[in-house]
């Protein structure tokens, strides 16, 4: 690889690692830089897995030391439930057709942005949940749900679990933004496991990646903290935007 690739792979590590670790949707603008340099799909999907690992340690570090990792305790169970069943859905992308996959993410976006657009007060003020066995419930569906998504196919992972993380904890952005990265970190390392252990991964691109990703899980976290809720979910909006557009102009419309 020569230096100008490799700068141009951390420039792009830097851009997504601060995306990922805020509002999600990394894995849009790093894996496609990836298949541009020959990865095939599965390959960049599992090697861009790999790299978000340092972003959400960074990031969880940093959100750790700013305080906003109060809620961690009560998370455990959503951090268990990410940890296997990314290890499902890593197992299942190596064996599974994911064209349908597109369709269903952009509907599950196109909800979320309706909710932030249509609920002006979510996620900007803490919100009371009450709990107990509902609560418990809707954690475990969710939180498998999300965990099954991350290790199969990922994109939006993120957007969606600030929007789990809100929903059923009442947690703010920025708090819900902190916690995800503990979840997303759990993730990681289950999913990568497999990908390490079927030679999915192509370390020459990881390699520089993850000096990128991990600058940008910093800033990221230090942007978020220091520009608090509001800001935030004007972020978080107008990321689902992109992701949709995306999702539908590079997966969807060529299959038209």
């Amino acid at each position: 690889m020569d230096v100008l690739t490799f700068l141009l792979l951390a420039l792009v590590g830097v851009f997504s690692g601060m995306i990922g670790v805020t509002v999600g949707g990394s894995a849009l603008i790093a894996i496609p830089f990836l298949m541009m340099l020959g990865a095939g799909p599965l390959t960049a999907i599992a090697t861009n897995k790999l790299a978000m690992i340092s972003s959400a340690a960074m990031a969880s570090w940093k959100y750790a030391r700013s305080g906003l990792m109060q809620d961690w305790r009560r998370l455990v169970m959503p951090m268990i439930l990410t940890f296997v069943f990314s290890w499902i859905g890593a197992l299942l992308v190596l064996n599974i057709d994911e064209r349908v996959l597109p369709l269903l993410v952009i509907g599950l976006l196109v909800l979320v942005l309706l909710v932030l657009v249509l609920l002006p007060g979510v996620g900007v003020e803490p919100q009371v949940r009450r709990a107990g066995r509902g609560q418990q419930a809707k954690s475990v569906l969710v939180f498998a749900v999300l965990g099954l998504y991350m290790g199969f196919f990922g994109p939006g992972y993120g957007t969606f679990a600030i929007f789990g993380l809100i929903y059923v904890y009442g947690l703010t952005f920025v708090s819900s933004s902190a916690v995800m990265n503990l979840l997303t970190l759990s993730g990681l390392l289950s999913s990568v496991g497999v990908f390490v252990m079927t030679a999915s991964i192509d370390y020459a691109l990881a390699i520089p990646l993850t000096v990128g990703v991990a600058i940008g899980g910093w800033l990221g976290a230090h942007l978020a903290v220091l520009k608090g809720n509001v800001w935030l979910k004007r972020a978080l909006i107008g990321i689902t935007l992109v992701l949709i557009a995306n999702l539908f102009w590079t997966r969807v419309l060529p299959g038209l």
